[in-house]
């Protein structure tokens, strides 16, 4: 099969997690055997191919992607909310369309033969019309265990206000004796905070390394529909700290320490709670026994079956 991607954006240059879930997909689908391309229709670097998937990119032009549709495409994959251009692609080659549904959307997700939701809560909240699957975004569990025997830091990844970088800074001034670790985020404004406890990350392209110096992760999103990064973390035995959104409820389940991202005293409460080392290796272990339950081969398998079922 031949699947083309249209999305803003692409791995690594962009590491988004929307588009890194999608890739996470596309680069199955190359894995058995399909031809795989992107248009990235934001990037204007060169080409590039990576794991598997060839990235074209609007150096060559956005009209481009109708080209690389009509050369033997059998299948057009899309971004909800990128202003209609991987449906206009599909619509005008006739080709079947999947529509990827990854954040809540303020207008219609748009037209599609099938929509593919990240989680069950985004399913349930964004008004659509058409079948649709759920697939959760197939996080490797293997690939994000890292030995953690120097981990010390509590890490924030994404500087946004939307993120929770107040949080962070709040706790920072709070508990000076503590060591905290800030990691760029790949969108919104970056805001890192400018404390002598607070060591700063550029943009990274593989967060193993931060994972085997986090002790605890925060995440005191103003907005999760699931949380990958959170998933990552619990595969690393790293207990999870989050606002109680209704995708970091859904992907942390029982192993997630919920606190509200405005009450800054429940957040030192909880970092307390897990200086305690009983506590911290039952968090742990729980974070891990969560990470474990969300097969990958499941989601990926679903999504084999339906998008199947479309192009059939």
């Amino acid at each position: 099969m031949r699947i083309l991607a249209v999305v803003p954006a692409y791995p690594p240059v962009s590491m988004v997690g929307a588009w890194c879930a999608t890739h996470l997909f596309l680069r199955h689908l190359a894995d058995l055997g399909h031809k795989v391309q992107a248009f990235a229709y934001g990037q204007r670097v060169d080409g590039y191919t990576h794991e598997g998937v060839e990235v074209v990119t609007a150096a060559m032009g956005r009209p481009y992607a109708l080209n690389m549709a009509r050369d033997g495409a059998e299948l057009v994959i899309s971004h909800a909310g990128d202003g209609g251009i991987g449906s206009e692609v599909a619509q005008r080659t006739g080709l079947p369309s999947v529509r990827m549904v990854h954040g809540l959307q303020r207008d219609s997700v748009g037209a599609a033969d099938l929509f593919v939701f990240y989680s069950d809560n985004l399913r349930r909240s964004v008004s659509h019309e058409g079948p649709s699957v759920v697939c959760h975004p197939p996080v490797d569990i293997g690939h994000w265990r890292v030995d953690r025997t120097v981990a010390d830091r509590v890490t924030l990844i994404g500087l946004s206000p939307d993120k929770g970088v107040k949080t962070l800074a709040a706790l920072a001034r709070q508990m000076p004796d503590r060591r905290f670790l800030g990691v760029h985020g790949g969108y919104g404004p970056q805001r890192p905070p400018t404390l002598p406890n607070v060591e700063v990350l550029g943009h990274v392209t593989d967060l193993r390394p931060v994972y085997a110096r986090t002790r605890a992760l925060l995440m005191p999103s103003r907005v999760e529909t699931w949380g990958m990064t959170a998933v990552e973390a619990m595969a690393a035995g790293i207990p999870v700290i989050a606002h109680p959104t209704a995708g970091l409820r859904e992907s942390l389940g029982r192993a997630g320490i919920f606190a509200d991202r405005d009450n800054t005293r429940a957040w030192h409460e909880a970092l307390l709670r897990l200086d305690d080392p009983q506590a911290y290796a039952r968090a742990s272990a729980e974070a891990s026994a969560r990470a474990a339950e969300l097969d990958p081969a499941q989601s990926l398998s679903e999504f084999i079956r339906a998008i199947e079922g479309v192009v059939a």
